[in-house]
This record gives structure tokens, sequence and C-alpha cells, in this order.
């Protein structure tokens, strides 16, 4: 519950009457904001299925569907998983969409599908809910919501949490399974010794050293891709991909440029289009002192 306090006296804040459409509006209008997305489209019709919203995360270079509910009734497991399907059988569809909307190749083989997910946004969710969405592991998200009578509007991810039994889904798992290995082929999950097993021992322990620094700015998301390492806050923070020699580190926007363009050994980027507009190399630790330099002036901004 929320409260305002008046004259020392807590008053509960009840919440606003909403119809779906107003919370799928509010959050298109603030995609950015609240998830680091670009706003690509609204009400998308491909194989007689309505999207709510289709968004792309510059950071991950993936589409991402959003579908918004007061309540889910339905299964949220299988609902997702129809989305994943359709998405991966219709890249096509799905890049021209995004070729027309922002500008993004229309060469489907140039997007990170694998990096592709769907988010659910509602005011509440089950218990076995969550658990559906988790047990199987697919890249499905959900996030509650609430709109408070004064316009206070407050949206969380829900923790997922693995702890259902295999007896608890085995119906909708068994009438799902091939449904499910064909979302699985498409998905690739990248880890810590994905990266690790791959470098120039040097070159990682540089970038432990980076990891170590950053930690004095603030809480970050570690996000392992197949090519980089996301370091990421609201948004994306920076980006470091591991080279033979040395460690590339992007970082910034060119909104930024007044910041850094200045600063000794920082490259403008800008011209390649990527998520970040400027970029630091470090060969060496006497590169470190620099380096965490512009990225604590990185965190500031974020």
């Amino acid at each position: 519950m929320f409260y305002k306090i008046k004259n020392s006296q807590l008053e509960e804040i009840g919440k606003r009457e909403i119809l779906e459409r107003d919370v799928q509006r509010l959050v298109e209008a603030n995609l950015d904001l609240l998830f680091g997305l670009e706003f690509v489209d609204t009400e998308l019709s491909i194989e007689n299925v309505r999207f709510d919203t289709l968004a792309f995360d510059k950071e991950s270079n993936a589409p991402i569907i959003i579908e918004f509910k007061k309540t889910f009734e339905k299964s949220l497991f299988d609902q997702g998983l129809e989305y994943l399907n359709i998405l991966f059988s219709r890249k096509a569809d799905f890049t021209i969409t995004l070729h027309k909307k922002i500008g993004i190749s229309p060469d489907p083989d140039k997007i990170s599908w694998e990096n592709a997910k769907v988010i659910f946004v509602g005011n509440r969710f089950s218990e076995r809910q969550k658990r559906a969405v988790s047990f199987q592991g697919l890249p499905i998200e959900l996030w509650s919501f609430e709109w408070l009578e004064n316009d206070f509007f407050k949206i969380d991810r829900e923790t997922l949490v693995k702890e259902a039994s295999l007896s608890e889904f085995a119906k909708s798992i068994g009438s799902e399974a091939i449904a499910i290995e064909k979302v699985r082929r498409e998905i690739k999950e990248y880890d810590r010794d994905y990266h690790r097993k791959d470098a120039n021992p040097k070159i990682w322990e540089l970038f432990e050293k980076v990891e170590s620094g950053v930690k004095d700015f603030g809480d970050f998301e570690v996000r392992y891709r197949k090519l980089y390492i996301c370091f990421y806050g609201k948004k994306s923070f920076f980006v470091v991909k591991l080279l033979k020699s040395k460690l590339q580190v992007e970082f910034g926007k060119e909104k930024d440029a007044g910041i850094f363009k200045e600063i000794k050994g920082v490259h403008d980027i800008t011209s390649k289009q990527w998520n970040h507009a400027f970029m630091f190399e470090v060969e060496s630790e006497k590169d470190l002192d620099s380096l965490l330099f512009i990225l604590k002036k990185a965190s500031e901004i974020l």
C-alpha cells in the first residue's frame, strides 16, 4: 500500500481505475526510460495474432514483444511460447517492420534473434504463473505495475524462482514439447565462462580490473552476449569487447559529445550507428585510470 502524509496522519492512496490501453500508451511513450528500448510499432498483426507492442533493444540487437493486461487469465507460458514461435518462424516479416519503422537493416541475418524476448506487463501475476514461466527457462519476463490516484506509476520486474516440479506442468509441457524445442534452438545463452575460456589471460585480467573498478559507481547488471559483455543500469552503461591484445570499451551517446570528445584517447564511433557513440581502448594497466575516469563520467549521466 502507498500512503501520503497529511497533518502527521497517513492517508492511503488508492489505485486509479485504468484501461489496458492507458497502460500501453504510457509505457510505449516511455520505453527508453523504463526498459531501455526503442518503440517500433503498436497493434502489429502477423499470422492473425496481434502483438500489443513491438520494440527493439539496440544493446542486444534484438526485437522485443510486449503484451499488456490488467490481469492475465490464460496461460502466460502458452502465450509467450506462441509469440516466440511466430517471431522465429516469421523473421522476414518482423525484419521488414523494423526496417520500415526504425531503419534497421532489411537482412534478417543482421539481427541477433537469440536475444529476442517477450515481456508481459500486468497488474498482478499469480505464483503459479511465475513458476510456469520460469520452469522452462524461456526468454519471458513478467513486469507488474501500480497506477495510483495521484498519478504515481510504479513498475517492477517479477523475480522468477525455478522451483516448480515437473509433474505440475507435465501436461502442458508434453503438448508443447515440439514448440519448446523450436524456441530453444533459436535461443543461445552466453555466460562468463564463454568469454573467459577464449580470452587472452592478460586481457581477461584487465577486464576483471575494469569490472572491479566500476563497482564503486553503482550496481550494474552484467549481460553476456556473443561478441561482448554489457554493463547495464537503467539502460546500457558500457560495452566491453575482449580483443586479442586489448579491451575495446564503448560508452556514451551522441548527445554526450561535449563531455567525451575532447578527452585524450576517446574515439568517436557515431558513424558506425552502434548502441554507443564513443570508444576507448585499454592495452595495459596504464590505461585503466583514464578509462575509469571516463566511465565515472558516463555513470553520472546514465
